[in-house]
C-alpha cells in the first residue's frame, strides 16, 4: 500500500525561543510504504511573521519506496521588538502517486518572545507590567494590546495571588475581562476560555445595563465586580506572552475512570453507527460504502447493503453518516446515508475522472428501505432526497480544485442549482445526518473548497442559495424543505428553503439536543481554532469571514482580504460567534469531531446535559458543562488515546458508544461492566 500521510503526533505543538535553533517538524508515511509518495507543505502566518519572526517554508516532500519520514527545518529568527509569544502554522496537503492524508495535517508553532519590557516582572513565562494611571477601560486595552498584549487573563487563584502579592493587594486593577459579545456573558477579551473566576457574592449583576468589565480587589472581600469602563478609571495589569496552563483541559474526571471496551471489531474504516428504536440491531457504515447489521454482538454475514460502486472514497471523502428513522419498525423502515457521489460516468474514465478519483464530485444523502426480515436493504429502493441534481454535468470530475485555483466553481454552484451538494475538494464534503425531536432530519454539508489555502470560492458558504457549508432541516420522506425553516421562501424545493443554519467550514458532526431541540455542531477549523457553534435557526456563524474567539467573532486571517469578506465588514453582516473555540496552540487541539449531549443516566449525574467531542488528531475526547442559560461552566478532559475516533453517540443502554476509524472497531465507555448493545 502507498500508506497515509500526516504529521507525526509530537510535531502539532511546538515551542520555540526567539532566534534560537530551527524546528524541526516530522512529517509521516504510516499504513504502508510502497512506491513513491508526494505531499505539498508551506508555513503560513499567524501573529509571527516570515521574513521577521522565521523564514518561510514551501515545498514538496518526496517519500521514495519504503521511506517512512521527511523532516523540515524551519529557522526561527531574532529581532529586538517586545511582542509576546508569537505564532504561525505549518500545514501539509495534495498526497499524490495514491497516498492519503490522515490527521494531524498542521502544526501550530509558537516562538517565546526573549526581550523583555523594563519593569516587567515574568510569571510563567510570561510578562506582566501595569498601565499607566487612570485610563478607561478601553484605553487600558489599548495600551496592552500596543504592546504586544492584553489585559491580564486570570487562570486560576496561585496567578491571582501572585498578581496581588507583586502589583498590590488594595489597588483596583481592571482585568481583560468583559460581557461585550453578550450581556451578561463574560469572556476574555483575549479570545481564551474563561476558565476561574472570584467573583464578589451577588456579582456579577449586569451594572448598569450595559456593556461590563470586571476589576479585583473590589470592596471588603477582594473578590470581583462588575462595573461600567466608560467614566471609571482604575489601573489595568499588561499580560505579555502566551495563555498560561488551563486548569479545564487538565484531565479533571469525578466519579472515577470510565472504563473502554470495544464492542465490535475487524470493521474496514467505520465512520458511523445508529441503532433501531428497540436497541436490538446496530447498524456500521464503513468509509468505502457498506453498511453492515449487528446482532447479539456478531456482524451479519450479509452487508445491509454495499453502496461501494457510487461512493467516492477518495482520502476524507466516502460514506461519511447514517440514520435510521425513529419509525423504522413501526411503517417507516428506512436507514438514511449520506455520502461523496461517483456518478456512472466515472467507469468510463480514470485517474481524476476515474472510479474513487480525487478529481471534484458532488455529495447525495439517500433513503433506502430495509427488509425487516433479512435487515438487508429492499432491492432498488435507494432514493436520493439531497442531491439529485449532484450530477455528472454539474461539476468538472477532471479536475481538483482542493490545489487548482483556475478552475472555476462547480457549475451546479454557478448556477445556484437546487439540490446540488459541492464537492471541488477532497475534503469538507457531507457531514453528519440525524433526526430532532420535532420529526425533521437535519443533515451538514461542509464548504467543499480547499482545507489548507485561501480558496476564494469558499464565500459561497455565505449564499442561501447554495448547500454549501450548511446545514439543512428537511422532510424525512421527500427531502424538502420544511415551512419552519428560517428562509423558506414558499418553494420546499428551493435551497434556500431548506437552510436551517450556515456559515459552516466543515460542519463534520453535530447533535440535536433530544430534550431542547438545539443543534450543537463541532465545525472543523482552519490553522488556529476548532468550534462548537450554537444558535437559533437562521444562524449565521461567519465562516469564512469569522473564526475563533469565544463569545467573540475574530476576522480570518487571509480570507479577511477577500473583497466578500471586506465588503460583509462594511455593511455590518452579523455573524453568531461560537460559544466555544478552542485554539490549536492553547488547548493542544488540532481537528474536533463533535458528540452527543449526555442524557442517560448510566453515567455519574455530573455528566448529565454534557456535551462531548473529540479531537481527531490528539485523541483527546473533553466535555463540555453547562451552567445557567446555556453559559459554559467547565470543560473537561473525559478520556485520552482516542486518535481518529469519528463519532460519539449515546447508545440505546444509555452508555457512550464510539467510532474508531484507523482501528476498524465501535467501543464503548460506561462506569460499570456490562452487555454493550449491539
Amino acid at each position: 500500500m502507498e500508506g497515509r500521510i500526516s504529521l507525526e503526533p509530537n510535531s502539532t505543538q511546538i515551542t520555540a525561543g526567539e532566534g534560537g535553533r530551527a524546528v524541526a517538524v516530522t512529517i509521516v508515511r504510516t499504513q504502508g510504504s510502497d512506491g513513491v509518495v508526494t505531499v505539498d507543505y508551506r508555513s503560513v502566518n499567524g501573529s509571527a511573521t516570515a521574513g521577521s519572526d522565521y523564514t518561510a517554508v514551501t515545498g514538496t516532500a518526496t517519500f521514495n519506496d519504503g521511506e517512512t519520514s521527511k523532516t523540515i527545518r524551519i529557522p526561527i529568527l531574532e529581532d529586538s521588538i517586545s511582542e509576546g509569544a508569537e505564532t504561525f502554522s505549518f500545514t501539509i496537503d495534495n498526497a499524490t502517486n495514491g497516498a492519503s492524508l490522515l490527521a494531524p495535517r498542521t502544526a501550530l508553532i509558537t516562538i517565546e518572545d526573549n526581550d523583555i519590557v523594563p519593569g516587567a516582572l515574568v510569571y510563567n513565562g510570561n510578562q506582566y507590567l501595569l498601565t499607566d494611571p487612570n485610563l478607561t477601560w478601553g484605553a487600558a486595552q489599548k495600551q496592552a494590546e500596543d504592546l504586544g498584549g492584553n489585559l491580564v487573563t486570570i487562570n486560576d487563584a496561585a496567578e491571582e495571588d501572585w498578581l496581588k502579592a507583586n502589583f498590590g493587594a488594595d489597588e483596583l486593577f481592571w482585568t481583560g475581562f468583559t460581557d461585550a459579545p453578550a450581556e451578561g456573558q463574560y469572556r476574555w477579551i483575549s479570545g481564551q476560555p474563561v476558565t476561574y473566576t472570584n467573583w464578589t457574592p451577588g456579582e456579577p449583576n449586569d451594572q448598569d445595563g450595559g456593556q461590563d468589565f470586571a476589576v479585583i480587589n473590589f470592596g471588603p472581600t477582594g473578590q470581583w465586580d462588575d462595573v461600567s469602563g466608560t467614566e471609571s478609571r482604575f489601573r489595568g495589569i499588561i499580560e505579555i506572552g502566551g495563555p498560561n496552563p488551563s486548569s479545564s483541559t487538565s484531565g479533571g474526571r469525578p466519579s472515577g475512570e470510565p472504563i473502554r471496551q470495544d464492542v465490535v471489531t475487524g470493521l474496514v474504516l467505520p465512520t458511523a453507527i445508529d441503532w433501531t428504536p428497540d436497541g436490538a440491531t446496530m447498524f456500521v457504515a464503513e468509509k468505502g460504502g457498506v453498511i453492515k447489521a449487528v446482532r447479539n454482538g456478531q456482524v451479519l454475514p450479509t452487508p445491509v447493503i454495499d453502496l461501494s460502486a457510487q461512493v467516492n472514497d477518495f482520502q476524507d471523502r466516502g460514506l461519511s453518516d447514517i440514520a435510521i428513522h425513529p419509525d423504522f419498525l413501526n411503517g417507516s423502515p428506512y436507514l438514511y446515508a449520506a455520502y461523496t457521489y461517483d456518478p456512472p460516468q466515472v467507469n468510463d474514465n480514470s485517474g481524476l475522472a476515474g472510479p474513487d478519483g480525487q478529481g471534484n464530485r458532488a455529495g447525495r444523502l439517500s433513503r433506502i428501505t430495509i427488509d425487516l426480515d433479512t435487515f438487508t436493504a429492499v432491492p432498488g429502493s435507494e432514493e436520493v432526497i439531497v442531491g439529485r441534481n449532484s450530477t455528472w454535468d454539474n461539476f468538472n470530475g477532471f479536475v481538483d480544485s482542493t490545489t487548482n485555483f483556475e478552475e472555476p466553481a462547480a457549475l451546479g454552484i454557478r448556477n445556484k442549482t437546487p439540490d446540488f451538494l459541492a464537492a471541488d475538494s477532497v475534503s469538507h464534503s457531507t457531514g453528519a445526518v440525524e433526526f430532532g425531536p420535532d420529526g425533521a432530519l437535519y443533515f451538514s454539508n461542509g464548504d467543499g473548497t480547499s482545507f489548507n489555502q485561501v480558496d476564494p470560492r469558499t464565500v459561497r458558504v455565505q449564499d442561501l442559495d447554495t448547500l454549501s457549508g450548511k446545514i439543512l432541516r428537511i422532510d424525512p420522506l421527500t427531502g424538502a424543505g420544511l415551512p419552519g425553516n428560517p428562509y423558506y421562501d414558499g418553494d420546499p424545493n428551493s435551497n434556500r428553503s431548506k437552510v436551517y443554519q450556515y456559515g459552516f467550514r466543515n460542519p463534520f458532526r453535530f447533535t440535536v439536543d433530544e430534550v431542547t431541540g438545539g443543534v450543537y455542531t463541532g465545525d472543523v477549523g482552519w490553522f488556529s481554532w476548532e468550534e462548537i457553534n450554537f444558535g437559533a435557526p437562521g444562524a449565521n456563524f461567519g465562516w469564512p469571514y469569522y473564526e475563533g474567539g469565544n463569545g467573540n467573532n475574530l476576522r480570518t486571517p487571509e480570507y479577511e482580504s477577500l473583497p466578500e469578506a471586506q465588503a460583509f465588514y462594511a455593511s455590518g453582516g452579523e455573524a453568531t460567534p461560537a460559544i466555544l473555540a478552542l485554539s490549536h496552540g492553547a488547548d493542544n487541539i488540532n481537528a474536533i469531531v463533535g458528540g452527543d449531549i449526555y442524557r442517560g443516566n448510566a453515567f455519574p449525574a455530573q455528566y448529565r446535559g454534557d456535551l462531548f467531542f473529540n479531537d481527531l488528531g490528539q485523541g483527546i475526547v473533553r466535555h463540555v458543562s453547562f451552567g445557567e442559560g446555556g453559559v459554559i461552566a467547565s470543560v473537561d478532559t473525559f478520556a485520552t488515546g482516542m486518535q481518529n475516533v469519528v463519532q460519539i453517540t449515546q447508545g440505546p443502554d444509555e452508555n457512550l458508544y464510539f467510532v474508531d476509524l484507523d482501528d476498524g472497531l465501535v467501543g464503548r465507555w460506561g462506569f460499570e461492566n456490562s452487555a454493550a448493545v449491539v
